[in-house]
């Protein structure tokens, strides 16, 4: 069976019960004041409502929002692309972490035999540079995608 078909199959599959838990998602009791997601300043975990239940498992790799999983697409998706760049951004970070680790060791070798070369410890702080660059604007497009993945489960609220 074909890629298309699979999904297909599994869409008419999910449907009928993912639209039941869309309904067990917000409550008609569910206002704004007690459901909207937002970040804790204080903290910087996402939590829900006045009282601020937090909402968000955190894992070093790929931090999970359960409510925002069992979503509909519209907050699904962005949610999902929020998990991808966080899991990028992480795997460059700790990328640019071994490579500054080997220019050390490279560095401390070159020291200890009186041939340190500038061109070389330019060549590594350019790499590290460019990695550094890549992860700041993988960390931006996480932020962003939880933002409107945020944003559009909000606007679904019962009183929005």
């Amino acid at each position: 069976m074909s890629r298309c078909k699979r999904l297909a199959l599994l869409a008419v599959l999910i449907a009928p019960s993912s639209a039941r838990g869309q309904a067990g998602l917000q409550p008609s009791s569910c206002t704004y004041a007690r459901c909207a997601l937002h970040v804790e300043t204080v903290h910087s975990q996402l939590v829900q409502g006045i009282e601020g239940k937090p909402v968000e498992t955190s894992g070093w790799y790929r931090p999970r929002i359960p409510l925002l999983e069992s979503s509909p697409d519209s907050v699904r998706i962005p949610y999902e692309e929020f998990r991808t760049h966080a899991a990028a951004t992480h795997g460059i970070f700790a990328a640019g972490l071994g490579v500054s680790i080997l220019e050390a060791i490279m560095i401390a070798q070159d020291a200890r035999h009186r041939s340190l070369r500038p061109a070389k410890m330019l060549a590594g702080m350019g790499l590290d540079l460019g990695v550094g660059i890549a992860g700041l604007v993988e960390a931006k497009r996480s932020a962003d995608a939880l933002q409107t993945a945020m944003a559009r489960y909000n606007a679904a609220l019962p009183d929005r």
